[in-house]
């Protein structure tokens, strides 16, 4: 007993670990590094909801994101959740765009490869590769892989 455990999945850590490497080891650091993941996760879930319905539903988005209380309360506690919420909103783009690209293989790379870091920053990250596989399935299936 006593040796190394892995009670959580080891991105979040990394991702400490290597900001604290550049900044000195600051917690005001990592929450201006979190508040940035925010506001990318804010650009993201705007950016989702264009692509899918417009441009004034993404706008309508992009303003209730912002000021959503869990995403502004995620970038001032020191939790994986501020890492987690872009990666995910961001696979989901990149598999949506996934099917309207001729660079649909390059996309869902892309999406597989975000899903994977959710993976190895939540414990139930797995999940996420669920609706990823099926995209790519449906994307491929549909023709539009290339």
């Amino acid at each position: 007993m006593g040796g190394p455990a892995a009670h959580r999945p080891p991105a979040y850590p990394y991702f400490l670990a290597g900001l604290y490497k550049l900044t000195g080891d600051s917690a005001l650091s990592a929450r201006y590094a979190q508040a940035f993941l925010g506001a990318v996760a804010v650009g993201l879930i705007g950016l989702l909801a264009w692509r899918i319905w417009g441009a004034r539903v993404g706008l309508i988005a992009l303003v209730l994101a912002a000021v959503f209380p869990p995403l502004i309360i995620s970038s001032t506690t020191l939790i994986s959740e501020a890492l987690v919420v872009p990666l995910v909103v961001a696979s989901i783009v990149t598999a949506c765009e996934a099917r309207r690209s001729r660079h649909a293989l390059v996309w869902l790379s892309a999406s597989g490869a975000l899903a994977g870091l959710v993976a190895l920053t939540r414990p139930n990250g797995f999940l996420l590769l669920v609706p990823v596989a099926i995209a790519a399935w449906t994307t491929q299936a549909g023709g539009g892989g290339g």
